[in-house]
């Protein structure tokens, strides 16, 4: 389900360029959707872009704990 990485990567650069690009978005979505479909037939696009948005926001917090936990160590070999 999740082969095409580059389709991720250009969609959150999509996203974290402020939507600028919405046809691309959108387009983006759909192919996501569909995927999404082949494990979860119902599926609707609002149910996807709060599933996308939730393992984003979880993926940006656990890099933000490992970013600053790999910070505290450096500080404390310096002291």
């Amino acid at each position: 389900m999740y082969r095409g990485i580059s389709f991720f990567a250009g969609f959150v650069e999509c996203q974290e360029q402020g939507l600028q690009q919405q046809n691309k978005k959108n387009e983006q979505y759909e192919h996501l959707l569909r995927k999404y479909r082949e494990r979860f037939p119902d599926a609707d696009k609002n149910q996807l872009i709060k599933k996308f948005n939730s393992l984003h926001n979880n993926f940006r917090k656990e890099s933000k704990l490992i970013q600053d936990s790999g910070k505290k160590v450096v500080l404390e070999h310096q002291t």
